[in-house]
């Protein structure tokens, strides 16, 4: 009898490790995935376009401002129309930055001769006064405005526009009454910027997308990699500052021979802005060629790029059979979509007003370590 009992508990024993997972459990449903039993259950989310999370945008232009950039800033200044294209019916604000307002100073050893800069927290600026991040003043047919936020409320908001980077008033600094440093340091500049704006949030929209535009000929901060500021660093700290909204960056450089050999006949110390596109990848935005021979068509794309991200939906989870996820149109006209982790994006502008119920299927917690 004791043998029959020990025979009966080995075979137990041995199965045990592949019947223990198909337990009852109406939340689980078995699937095959990455050739693993798992156990998946089914999610459903409702959302309503046209609330005013979805309804507007913020956009910081971080500008590289040395004479070299004067020509393609000036082009970028008349192509306001094609990146506003896709999203004319949102609420947008753009502030303006440049790269170089801060921590340019630095000390040389009397013995060896070597240059070090220093680095620090703008907070913590020894200049006058802490300006790196700090917006610049509008532009007006030469005329230098009050104001530092331009939106469509904004009279002549496309002129302005162009003129704010085509920076054709009679004053010897870009950022008045600050004059511009030598070293070039997009990041750390918008990384600055961000904080600000979590210092003063009546600067900002209180939901809805943050993009940022990069536009420079040069890297991060050359001069001094070693202290260089990291695409990463200014996406977490986009990320803790801003934790219920998008933030994408896209980003203007040179991105190839021809265009670098063009560039040095202004600027030779021009490079690729290898660390400064590493945002624009980092963050779902795009990084176009500051030699495009036309950017209204690059800043067309983009804007089509912009409403699908603005209008982007954010599932709880990541599904895990996105063959089977389904959309459903309760309102509106249907449009088509895909899914990159968690966002689902649009191909088209969808209607205001629009309704829409998500399927899909997530990994119960209790099977996450299975894969």
């Amino acid at each position: 009898m004791r043998c029959w009992l020990l025979l009966l508990c080995c075979i137990l024993l041995s199965c045990e490790s592949k019947v223990q997972f198909l337990i009852h459990d109406e939340d689980c449903h078995v699937e095959i995935v990455q050739g693993k039993e798992v156990c998946v259950q089914k999610k459903i989310q409702k959302f309503r376009i046209g609330e005013q999370k979805y309804q507007s945008v913020d956009f910081i232009f971080v500008l590289d401002v040395s004479e070299s950039m004067r020509d393609d800033l000036a082009r970028i200044g008349e192509a306001f129309s094609p990146l506003i294209s896709h999203i004319q019916d949102k609420n947008w604000h753009i502030l303006f930055t440049t790269t170089d307002h801060g921590d340019h100073s630095f000390t040389k050893n009397p013995i060896t001769g070597e240059t070090k800069f220093t680095q620090q927290n703008w907070r913590d600026y020894q200049g006058d006064e802490p300006h790196f991040g700090k917006f610049m003043p509008l532009e007006y047919q030469a005329n230098i405005l009050q104001e530092k936020q331009l939106s469509k409320n904004i009279k002549h908001y496309q002129q302005i526009f162009h003129d704010t980077l085509a920076r054709n008033a009679n004053h010897e600094c870009d950022l008045p009454p600050f004059c511009q440093g030598a070293m070039e340091q997009p990041l750390r500049a918008l990384k600055a910027s961000l904080e600000r704006l979590a210092e003063n949030p009546s600067m900002l929209y209180s939901s809805g997308d943050i993009i940022a535009f990069l536009v420079t000929d040069e890297d991060e901060r050359m001069e001094d990699l070693a202290h260089a500021e990291s695409a990463q660093s200014v996406a977490k700290t986009a990320k803790q500052l801003f934790p219920d909204r998008n933030f994408h960056a896209f980003t203007m450089l040179i991105q190839d021979e021809a265009c670098l050999l063009e560039q040095k006949q202004f600027a030779p110390d021009a490079v690729y802005g290898k660390q400064v596109a590493a945002l624009s990848n980092l963050t779902g935005g795009q990084s176009i060629s500051l030699c495009e021979e036309n950017y209204d068509i690059a800043f067309t794309e983009i804007s089509q790029l912009l409403r699908r991200l603005i209008e982007q939906i954010t599932l709880k989870e990541i599904p895990i059979l996105k063959h089977k996820t389904k959309v459903q149109f309760l309102k509106g006209k249907d449009v088509s979509w895909e899914i990159h982790g968690k966002k689902l994006l649009f191909d088209e502008a969808l209607q205001p007003n629009s309704e829409i119920k998500v399927s899909y299927w997530v990994l119960k917690k209790d099977n996450k370590e299975k894969l």
